[in-house]
């Protein structure tokens, strides 16, 4: 079975043994959006915040995830009362959040917080940097930091800030940074050729400004994301016009963020996951049906299903579940990444366990995530015995094709305290007969605190372990 030591932070994955898989069906049920839901959570804090009067916000099944709740800290910090309570709906990692008006009834946007403690969360901490331009005056300062891998990312991305206003000194570069000037309406250009987090956080607070703004972007990533971001502020009431390409946006000035109800949808991140174990569980005659995610969904990783129709798995979706019709050939595949980088890391298992070359482009951007996730999933795979090739921009992986890995030593791998190289490796584990145990194993909560409890379910229930 598999086993979480909190002692010493790791989990021990061994491989799934199913007797008689016939006729047998495991359910999973995906957790709220992370990214949808630290949007909204902003969205709220300017809805509140930003009002004329008292305003109120309910957000329904919000992420539990350790990015969202620090998101969650930061908005309590520019003084919205915030209540969580237990979500109803019985989806895992999921709570309820109500945003209100203080009880004094003073204004919101006379003060700037001093500090801000961001987590590792780079959308929270890139995000709030213009929204901040909204609060206190030109003589406000914040610090804006965080912690563990957070501190390596770059954040030498903020120098098309200064037309709008504001002045942001790095630290070489990286946090902490020091945030002054107020937010006003501008033309002008923002590079989002590194991430797209900072142009959401320039387009939610620019409608608040007092004119008409203008933003240029220059080699625009992760567009899906600007389109959930944008989606996002329409449900709040806010309208920016876009070109086709997201190169260039208008803002009108002056708008308002509506309050109301607002609910968070299903994570296509952390669905991937489940996806591409449901596609190794098929290949043992398993069935799988996953819940709370939508096939009409805008985040980037529903790209998903894509891919894997490339590999050769047939996925449908009947009586609001996913699952996986039958597996063809789980063949390599070729994909771009470059709007959907996350997906990277739950499909190096399925391309682990394909036949043949699987080639994976538009990567060079998993140099600057948690960790070096090029770096890190060409050691898990070295520590599994799978050939590949990186470049540049490019990750090259020679299937072994779809039977369980026969060594029969257990072996280590280091997570490198990045939650969605863990949960790779623990899909890798699941298909390798003497399993594997990884290290800094609770670093799933950034984004999926019960992934072990899900995967420790599917052991039990599947290996007949008593629960």
């Amino acid at each position: 079975m598999l086993l979480v030591d909190q002692t010493s932070d790791r989990a021990i994955v061994v491989p799934i043994k199913i007797d008689a898989p016939v006729g047998r069906t495991v359910t999973f049920t995906a957790p709220p959006s992370k990214s949808q839901s630290i949007r909204a959570i902003f969205a709220s804090l300017l809805s509140v915040a930003c009002c004329e009067g008292s305003g109120e916000v309910r957000l329904r099944n919000v992420s539990s995830c350790e990015d969202a709740s620090a998101s969650l800290e930061v908005a309590k910090a520019f003084g919205v009362k915030i209540t969580e309570s237990h979500s109803g709906d019985g989806v895992l990692d999921s709570r309820d959040v109500m945003f209100s008006s203080p009880d004094s009834g003073a204004s919101l946007r006379t003060a700037r917080p001093s500090k801000l403690e961001c987590g590792e969360s780079g959308l929270c901490a890139r995000m709030v940097l213009p929204i901040l331009g909204l609060f206190g005056d030109d003589t406000a300062v914040t610090t804006v930091t965080g912690r563990g891998s957070l501190l390596k990312r770059p954040f030498d991305i903020v120098a098309g800030l200064k037309a709008f206003g504001l002045l942001v000194e790095t630290n070489a570069g990286y946090l902490p940074v020091n945030v002054s000037g107020r937010l006003r309406a501008a033309h002008g250009r923002i590079d989002a050729s590194l991430t797209s987090q900072l142009l959401s956080g320039l387009l939610m607070a620019l409608p608040l400004t007092d004119g008409d703004s203008t933003v240029i972007v220059e080699n625009p990533t992760s567009k899906p994301y600007i389109a959930m971001t944008l989606e996002t502020m329409e449900r709040f009431g806010i309208r920016v016009r876009t070109s086709e390409d997201f190169t260039e946006f208008h803002v009108s000035g002056r708008q308002h963020y509506v309050g109301g109800s607002y609910e968070v949808e299903g994570d296509w991140s952390a669905g991937a996951f489940l996806l591409v174990l449901a596609a190794l569980l098929k290949l043992d005659g398993v069935d799988v049906r996953i819940l709370n995610l939508s096939p009409s969904s805008l985040q980037a990783d529903r790209a998903v299903l894509n891919v894997l129709e490339r590999a050769g798995v047939r996925v449908k979706f009947e009586n609001g579940a996913f699952s996986i019709d039958r597996v063809e050939s789980m063949n390599g595949f070729e994909f771009d990444f470059t709007d959907c980088p996350d997906l990277v890391p739950p499909l190096v298992p399925l391309a682990v366990f394909c036949r043949g070359r699987t080639h994976m482009y538009g990567v060079k951007r998993l140099r600057f995530k948690e960790s070096n996730r090029l770096q890190a999933l060409g050691r898990l795979l070295d520590a599994v015995g799978v050939r590949y090739e990186i470049s540049d921009d490019s990750f090259i992986i020679d299937g072994l094709g779809p039977n369980v890995l026969p060594q029969e030593d257990q072996i280590e791998v280091d997570s490198h305290n990045d939650h969605r190289i863990a949960m790779a490796a623990t899909l890798i584990g699941l298909r390798r007969r003497g399993g594997i145990s990884i290290t800094n194993a609770s670093c799933v909560a950034k984004s999926f605190p019960s992934f072990y409890k899900v995967v420790e379910m599917v052991l039990k229930e599947l290996n007949g372990v008593a629960g």
